[in-house]
C-alpha cells in the first residue's frame, strides 16, 4: 500500500520512464537468468512478466487532472461574482481536460514501448537465450562449475 502511494506521488514523465526502462530491464534480465541455468525456454518468461507490470503500473495513475481542479476550485474566493465564479470553474474544467489529454498521450507512448518490449521478449526470449548458450557456452560452464 505504502508503494503504491509513493508509486502516484511520482511525476508522470518519470513514472512513465521508469515502466520502459522496468519492462526492459525484467526481460533481458529473465534471457540472463536462462542461459546461466542452460534453461532458453526460461527466456520467455521476463517477457510476460514484464508486459503484464507495464500494463498494471500504466493503468494505476492518478488523476493529475481532477486533482489540479479540486485545487482551483478551492481557491474561488466566496466572495466572488457568480459570473467570475462560472468563469474559474470553466477555466478549471478546460484545464483539467488539458492536462489529462497531454498525460494520456505520454501514457500511449510509454504503454506501446514497454509492452511492445515485453512482447518482443515474450516471443523471441527464448531464441535470443538459445543464441546466446550456442554463441557463449562458457557462461553455462562457470554457471555449472560455481554449482549453481
Amino acid at each position: 500500500m505504502i508503494l503504491l502511494k509513493v508509486w502516484k506521488r511520482i511525476p508522470p514523465f518519470w513514472r512513465y520512464t521508469l515502466t520502459v526502462f522496468l519492462s526492459l530491464f525484467i526481460s533481458v534480465f529473465e534471457v540472463w537468468v536462462a542461459v546461466r541455468r542452460n534453461q532458453p525456454e526460461q527466456g520467455e518468461r521476463g517477457g510476460a512478466v514484464a508486459t503484464i507490470i507495464a500494463l498494471v503500473i500504466v493503468f494505476l495513475r492518478p488523476d493529475w487532472g481532477k486533482h489540479n481542479y479540486d485545487m482551483r476550485i478551492k481557491m474561488i474566493p466566496n466572495e466572488a461574482s457568480e459570473i467570475a465564479r462560472m468563469t474559474a470553474k470553466v477555466d478549471a474544467l478546460a484545464a483539467w481536460l488539458e492536462i489529462d489529454t497531454v498525460d494520456h498521450a505520454k501514457q500511449t507512448k510509454a504503454l506501446f514501448i514497454a509492452t511492445a518490449i515485453g512482447t518482443a521478449f515474450w516471443a523471441f526470449g527464448g531464441l535470443l537465450a538459445a543464441h546466446l548458450i550456442k554463441v557463449f557456452p562458457w557462461i553455462v560452464a562457470v554457471h555449472e562449475q560455481l554449482g549453481h
